[in-house]
């Protein structure tokens, strides 16, 4: 048992490393749409090595047995983001400061379609084109994605209870957008078994 939850801890905490070496590269990008592409790296790491990410497993969540689970995924992506973001990152703060001006309703709107997009490219993982364009794709249309905000909080070495509600925001909005599709998927999967019989 123990065995079990230290993988599941330290394969989470290597996802968060992935995610803040995505960010990182994005922060150092003059250009933000190659730093955008370039942020798929992170995403095609955690897939091809099956770190667990909070945003590509949250769309699996079923049960109320299964919150236990994805609260350690996500607060193990936490400490992966921590380890990287020691030391303040040039630009995060701005960063932060533009995305806290948004109103919370609209953060979570942009958070569903983050949630909708790494739902899409986690389930179709056999093709890294999904992720090389899906990635980018919520990046450069101002999706909110959790870990990596996660990642700009602790890189711009402030942590205040705004940020707290921003991040609980953006992460409830990732669940919504990637457990929806995922249920209506499961559910027209066994409308189309019952078709056939």
């Amino acid at each position: 048992m123990f065995k079990k939850f230290a993988k599941i801890c330290v394969d989470s905490i290597f996802a968060g490393i992935m995610i803040s070496v995505g960010v990182i590269i994005y922060l150092n990008c003059s250009n933000k749409i190659v730093g955008a592409f370039l942020f798929s790296l992170g995403l095609l790491t955690i897939m091809a090595f099956g770190f667990n990410l909070y945003t590509g497993k949250v769309g699996n969540v079923r049960k109320p047995k299964d919150i236990p689970y994805i609260l350690t995924v996500l607060i193990m992506n936490a400490v992966g983001c921590l380890l990287m973001f020691t030391f303040p990152t040039n630009g995060a703060a701005d960063v932060m400061a533009a995305k806290l001006a948004c109103p919370l309703g609209y953060v979570f709107g942009k958070a569903i379609v983050c949630g909708l997009i790494i739902y899409i490219c986690v389930e179709q993982k056999k093709n890294p084109y999904f992720t090389i364009i899906g990635i980018p794709a919520f990046i450069l249309c101002g999706a909110e994605h959790s870990i990596a905000d996660i990642c700009f909080v602790f890189a711009s070495r402030h942590v205040s209870w705004q940020e707290i509600g921003f991040l609980l925001v953006v992460a409830i909005g990732n669940a919504v957008g990637a457990i929806i599709p995922s249920i209506w998927l499961e559910k027209r999967s066994l409308l189309d078994d019952n078709k056939q019989k």
